[in-house]
This record gives structure tokens, sequence and C-alpha cells, in this order.
């Protein structure tokens, strides 16, 4: 499972650092993680990534209840760089049907990852 949250934040990251900088610049990504009993893998994986990656800084956003915050910071166009959610959820689902989240399968930079 670790690997599998490996890849999705790197990703991520990796979705956000093409939108966002130039390589040259200080990166600061916010990533929203609507589960609260997964934050201490996140934070390894996060500190992991910017030990790679110096010029990227993660910041691990969790409030509680967090699919309410999230939905709530969309509605008001705060939408976090990256998020963590679970495709079985409705939340997923519905993020999808509205567009914030894009199959990327196909995308040429994915041979980077």
């Amino acid at each position: 499972m670790k690997r599998i949250l490996t890849l999705v934040l790197s990703l991520m990251i990796a979705m956000s650092m093409l939108i966002v900088a130039s390589a040259e610049d200080t990166v600061n990504i916010e990533f929203f993680c609507v589960k609260e009993e997964v934050q201490d893998v996140f934070k390894e994986i996060i500190a992991d990534f910017e030990a790679e990656n110096p010029g990227i800084h993660v910041d691990l956003t969790y409030a509680a209840d967090g699919e309410t915050v999230l939905l709530t910071r969309i509605s008001s166009n705060e939408v976090p760089d990256t998020m963590s959610l679970y495709p079985a959820e409705m939340t997923y689902r519905r993020l999808l049907d509205e567009g914030y989240i894009v199959d990327m399968t196909d995308e040429a930079f994915l041979q980077n990852v």
C-alpha cells in the first residue's frame, strides 16, 4: 500500500510542478488529505520526497471532517494543489464528474515518474 501511496503522491506532485513553477524556484505544494489514519504514512512519504527534491516543499493539510472541508474549499475556489481521495467514496465520483480529477494515463510526462 505504501508503494501505491508513494506513486499517487509522486504523480500529483509532478502534475503540480508542471503547472505552477519553473525549475529554478522553490515550490510550495499543498497536499490535502481527507483521512486522519494515513497522516503518518504521508508524512514519511513527503519527507522522503523532499529529501530527494530540495527545491520542493510539501505542506500536508488535514482537517477533521476532511471531505466536508475539501468540498467547501473547492466550492469557494480554494482548491488544494494536490489531494488524496479514495475512489470508493462519493466525493471522488463527484469531483471526477465535475472535472476536478482527470485521467492522466496517457500523459507523456508519466514516463519520467
